[in-house]
């Protein structure tokens, strides 16, 4: 019963995203790699369907129990890719190698696992009515954070934007004071301010970090991907 009561469109919008993927992937690879990156797109998304049906059924309060072991385990795997077992690309020693030519990004385990972190803290123990605390926001603020510095380790400044960003939505979604949502984005705003005009972070990610808010200063190069994304929507 618990399955027919979910809202199935999700899935089947999620799965014909992922079987487009493939297509796209099949078509800009298959001259060069044949079929392979397409089967392994496959399989990674009958990985995700099985993963989703699976956590449909599970009981919520197994994935209560679970929360703070998922978010040590997504810090763990963080830490893995700082040592030996980590591999750099692009720049970033941020994947692990896995059997079968896959590979790993612990980082985006570290999404799901701050997720439902964060909502344990900021839900648990206290009245429904009763947005949360100080106590709770910071508590918030320190498990994102967490992770984030792992992750600029790396570095990977994408990935850690995009935590971050989470962990400031989380909290103003749980109905905390928009006081804390408003010094949270200030502190954001002044830490990028601070990373471009002190030479804390790499050319390449001052360039990206400019790019973004403002494409048109190389539009054939850092800025390609989002003036082409504008260019799609238009």
């Amino acid at each position: 019963m618990r399955y027919l009561r979910n809202d199935w469109g999700l899935y089947v919008a999620a799965l014909g995203l992922s079987l487009v993927g493939a297509a796209l992937v099949w078509s800009a690879t298959h001259t060069w790699a044949g079929p392979a990156l397409a089967v392994r797109h496959l399989v990674n998304a009958a990985i995700g369907v099985s993963l989703a049906l699976l956590l449909v059924g599970a009981d919520l309060r197994w994935i209560r129990a679970a929360a703070p072991w998922l978010y040590l385990a997504g810090l763990v795997g963080l830490l893995v890719v700082l040592g030996p077992l980590g591999v750099t690309v692009n720049g970033s020693r941020s994947w692990v190698h896995l059997p079968g030519g896959f590979s790993l990004q612990p980082a985006e385990l570290s999404k799901i696992a701050l997720c439902i972190g964060l909502a344990m803290i900021l839900a648990e123990g206290r009245d429904a009515i009763r947005p949360p605390g100080w106590r709770e926001v910071l508590t918030a603020w320190l498990l994102g954070g967490i992770p984030v510095a792992l992750i600029l380790l790396q570095p990977d400044l994408g990935t850690a934007l995009v935590l971050g960003a989470m962990t400031i939505g989380v909290v103003a979604a749980s109905g905390a004071a928009a006081r804390w949502t408003v010094a949270a984005l200030a502190g954001a705003a002044a830490a990028v301010a601070a990373a471009v005009t002190v030479p804390l972070l790499s050319d390449y990610q001052v360039d990206r970090l400019l790019a973004f808010l403002d494409p048109s200063l190389d539009p054939g190069g850092i800025g390609y991907q989002t003036a082409q994304a504008r260019l799609a929507i238009g």
